[in-house]
């Protein structure tokens, strides 16, 4: 059975083949040479938009990120023209680039804009091809009974307008479509519709897929000799074509076709031709197929050793595709956040029209009460002798009218303020979540899929013995790096969430050094890194306590991070204008120039050690953070090639403090 993966193939291949082109255009096609010669030599923009988008068609099977460069290049020249059609073709070619590279947000992207332009222009044939695009979209999204509705959709256009290629295309996406709900006896049906069109139109490509498909439906059918034939002959098409992809899904049909047979030789050998068309296409998910198709090979031969090692690669593309997932359920919730920030940002607006309503009332009441002022004056001027007393009442009121009216405003403008704190505030509380659900969603998730692929191997007994202790040392590693991470971030979420201040005290850097140099000891030692203080007992600062332990943890376990093997890291200090700087230096690779600019700059970039070794981002930001609320700076200095030194200074005890603190803490002044 190919899976899931194998029941993708026409799904992947019409987007990229659903251009809006006359019949011949593919078995006719110019190869890239001959492209590329006639994009140098003509200089109309659509003429260049039309051969660009021959090229995506041409190279997107083989190289997938060349034809979005292609693709590129033609929307570009596309937007400055005026032809919708052109670029609604542009748009639709990058994106069947982008699904074929395996960028499906991008292809959707790309797949609906081209789609609002063709309903607008009237493009049948263009609807037709959108329509088969946003089906195999609900395909993707396993959709699929919205996907049938499409297909419907674009085959009734593709009947009207008679054209052949989109109805076998049609029919093709109906099948597929049934196929991957295990609807085998339908899906079969609609593939035998749609062979005998393209082969009759002569579109070798959607041929092959339909070939390739119909093998992986008998093979579920249980009959592995019409399954074989048929994707015997698809691999026969695929080579006169030339088209990768095709070649790779029939290598991995046979292969399995093979093992189901027990023909066990011949189903390593078409699964390893599989999987090095998987690796020069670049796709983590095909890869990852070949990877357990040759897994499953070696288990049913007996050979553990050899499943044991695609069963580990297989494992770790697998935590490639997650953290793809996992990006796109990190983008799903930022829109979530974004629709409720508009909310509160619409209330803010009925409250600010509230407030002019008011003020608004007001003003009508002040003039209303002078209008009264001024009649009853006029009338007073008749009566004086009457109305002094009178007078002396209706003034008193009014300046009480006044005050009271006065007291309302100033309600009302605290209020608008309020809300505007508290709009603010929620902004913040979105940018915090935002930070933390990117950082939960890779650098926490990655070590337990780690432990999660390598507990039930070492619990079956799946690991050589030889292999153990490097497993648990890889487990051990995983759960201190883990432990950090959660401990720097909930120092920072609670830092910024909290608005906690330093609660500065005297700090002995030296004993804090000592203590932290204990602890990293063990890390620094998978490295034969060499840790020495040569800080004073006399060294002696007024800050947090546990702020200031966190950064010279994480200054030290940088430092061992970007460590060779046999380097060193020394921690000093040294008094400088009523400041202590203490120095983290090590003998490691350095920093480039045009990476120490991002260190501090919020932005929580990140890269990989000496060792491979991972980071969040956080651990330099949360230092810059804390030094900075206990009123010090921090910087560095760094050859590449030579090693870094990262320093802080931090504040002096001050003078009227130093023998309280000293009483209290039990620690030594610097004098």
């Amino acid at each position: 059975m190919i899976k899931k993966a194998t029941a993708l193939l026409f799904f992947l291949l019409t987007s990229l083949y659903c251009f809006p082109q006359a019949p011949d255009v593919f078995p006719q096609a110019p190869d890239v040479t001959a492209l590329t010669k006639k994009l140098q030599q003509t200089t109309d923009p659509n003429e260049r938009v039309e051969v660009l988008n021959d090229l995506v068609k041409v190279v997107a099977s083989k190289d997938p990120q060349a034809a979005i460069g292609y693709g590129k290049q033609a929307l570009e020249l596309a937007e400055s023209g005026k032809d919708q059609k052109l670029l609604a073709d542009a748009y639709h070619n990058l994106g069947a680039a982008y699904q074929l590279s395996g960028d499906y947000k991008a292809a959707a992207d790309h797949n609906y804009r081209a789609v609002q332009i063709r309903e607008t222009i009237g493009d049948s044939l263009g609807l037709c091809t959108s329509y088969n695009n946003i089906g195999n979209i609900n395909n993707y999204l396993a959709s699929y009974d919205k996907a049938l509705t499409f297909y419907l959709k674009s085959l009734n256009i593709a009947k009207k307008i008679r054209n052949k290629e989109a109805i076998s295309r049609a029919l093709n996406n109906i099948g597929y479509a049934y196929q991957v709900q295990e609807k085998v006896e339908k899906a079969i049906d609609y593939y035998e519709q749609a062979l005998p069109i393209k082969e009759e139109i002569g579109d070798k490509v959607g041929y092959t897929v339909s070939l390739i498909n119909l093998g992986d439906l008998y093979m579920k059918a249980g009959e592995l000799k019409k399954a074989t034939d048929y994707l015997q002959k698809g691999l026969a098409t695929a080579q006169e074509t030339d088209h990768q992809l095709n070649m790779g899904y029939a290598y991995r049909g046979l292969a399995e076709a093979f093992q189901q047979s027990e023909n066990l030789a011949k189903a390593a050998d078409y699964a390893l031709l599989s999987l090095e068309i998987s690796e020069k296409q670049q796709s983590y998910f095909e890869i990852k197929q070949s990877l357990d198709v040759l897994n499953g090979i070696y288990l049913q031969a007996g050979n553990l050793s050899k499943a044991h090692e695609y069963l580990t690669l297989s494992s770790a593309y697998k935590d490639s595709i997650h953290n793809e997932n996992a990006r796109q359920q990190i983008e799903d919730l930022q829109v979530r956040y974004e629709s409720e920030k508009k909310e509160k940002e619409n209330l803010k607006l009925a409250a600010d029209r509230d407030l002019q309503l008011t003020r608004l009332n007001s003003q009508t009441r002040i003039t209303y009460l002078i209008g009264a002022l001024l009649l009853t004056f006029a009338i007073l001027t008749f009566v004086l002798f009457r109305g002094k007393r009178q007078l002396r009442r209706l003034s008193a009121s009014l300046v009480r009218k006044n005050e009271e009216i006065s007291t309302s405003a100033e309600v009302l403008r605290q209020q608008a303020v309020q809300l505007q704190e508290q709009k603010e505030q929620l902004e913040k509380s979105n940018s915090i979540k935002d930070k933390l659900f990117s950082i939960i969603a890779h650098d926490l998730r990655s070590p337990m899929v780690n432990l999660k692929g390598l507990l039930p191997l070492l619990r079956k007994g799946a690991v050589p013995e030889e292999r153990k202790d490097m497993f648990l040392d890889m487990i051990e590693e995983n759960q201190q790096s883990t432990l950090w991470l959660m401990d720097n971030l909930f120092q920072w979420a609670r830092a910024q969430m909290d608005g906690e201040g330093a609660s500065p005290v005297a700090v002995n850097l030296s004993q804090l050094a000592g203590e932290n140099i204990k602890l990293l000891q063990a890390q620094a030692a998978g490295k034969a890194i060499r840790l020495e203080s040569t800080i004073g007992e006399d060294a002696v600062v007024y800050a947090d306590l546990e702020m200031t332990k966190l950064v010279l943890r994480n200054l030290i376990s940088n430092a061992i991070k970007f460590c060779k093997q046999g380097d060193s890291v020394v921690v000093s200090a040294a008094r400088a204008e009523g400041f202590i700087v203490t120095s983290v230096t090590d003998t490691g690779i350095g920093i480039p120039e045009n990476v120490r600019g991002r260190l501090f700059d919020g932005s929580n970039f990140t890269s990989k050690g000496t060792a491979n070794e991972k980071g969040s981002g956080l651990g330099l930001q949360l230092c810059k953070d804390f030094v900075e609320r206990n009123g010090g700076l921090i910087w560095v200095d760094s050859q590449p090639g030579k090693g870094s030194s990262f320093q802080f200074k931090l504040p002096l005890v001050p003078a009227h403090l130093s023998k309280t603190e000293e009483q209290d803490t039990g620690l030594v002044a610097y004098a």
